[in-house]
This record gives structure tokens, sequence and C-alpha cells, in this order.
């Protein structure tokens, strides 16, 4: 139940950062995707050292500049559900941060094989304004522990002015 809280609280958090009475709210899409984890069923594992997932846009820039992500995470290969993992993120090259990824249903947790059942997981990075703007790529690194997958669609960035 603490682990919910916390997803909870993490992804309102996100929301209460970026969101105002005034602000105009933008999406932008990734215009090129490459990635070299293991790719099983449309998605890229990032689950063994220098696995990486990078995205390409055209120039984002904005007042606040928050990376939403949508991915899959469980705990080894074939591995089960409930499972957090967190992603090391680089913006132009540069580190940003680390992102959480919080699992979905937490509660569901099962270290078997769920044969990919209750692995979604999301997570945000709101980008401090030290990261180089305009963001013109995002790449997510497997700093070791749970493992995570990505595809193009896993990554949208929201900005706010």
């Amino acid at each position: 139940m603490n682990k919910l809280k916390v997803i909870f609280t993490t992804l309102l958090l996100c929301f209460a950062v970026t969101v105002s009475a005034r602000a105009a709210i933008n999406e932008s899409f990734p215009t090129a995707y490459d990635a070299n984890g293991a790719s099983i069923a449309g998605w890229n594992w990032l689950r063994a050292s220098g696995n990486y997932a990078e995205w390409k846009f055209s120039p984002v820039s904005a007042r606040k500049v928050v990376l939403f992500f949508a991915a899959l995470s469980t705990n080894t290969v074939n591995g089960g559900a409930g499972f957090d993992s967190r992603l090391t993120v680089l913006v132009n090259g540069q580190r940003a941060g680390v992102v959480m990824l919080g699992n979905d249903c937490p509660g569901a947790r099962y270290s078997g094989n769920s044969r990919g059942i209750g692995y979604s997981s999301h997570g945000c990075l709101v980008l401090t304004p030290r990261v180089q703007q305009p963001v013109t790529s995002v790449r997510v690194e497997y700093p070791g522990g749970h493992h995570s997958a990505m595809k193009q669609t896993s990554l949208k960035i929201i900005t706010i002015d």
C-alpha cells in the first residue's frame, strides 16, 4: 500500500508541477527512435550494461519541460508482475536525472514468470533549468537492477509556457 501511495503521490506531483491555470500546455512526439536492447514483441528491453533507448525530437523548449514515460518493468528475464524500475536520463547528451518507473499495480507483485501480465509502468521527469534547451534528444540508459522496456511511443514531452 505504501508503494502505491508513493507512486500516486509522485504522479500527482508531476501533474501539479506541470499544470497551472494560465499555462499553455503542448505535447511533442518523437521524430525518430533507436535502441539496442533485445527486441521482444515490439519492445526494446534494457536489461544489460550498455543498453539504451533514444528518441529524437524537433526542437522543444518552454518554461517547463516534462518527460512522460510509458514503459514495461519487471524483475528479471521472463520475470514477474508488480515491479518498479529506474533509468538514467540524458537530454542532449547531458545527464538530466533518473526516472523512476512505477508499476501500475504493485499490489499484484508476483516474482515468477507472469508472461508479461502486470508489467506496465509510468514515470515522469521535470527538467531543471540547468538542462540545455531546446531539447532535441532524450536517451535512457540501463543502470542495473530491474529491467525496463521501451518503444518509440514510450516517451512524449509536455511543455508548459
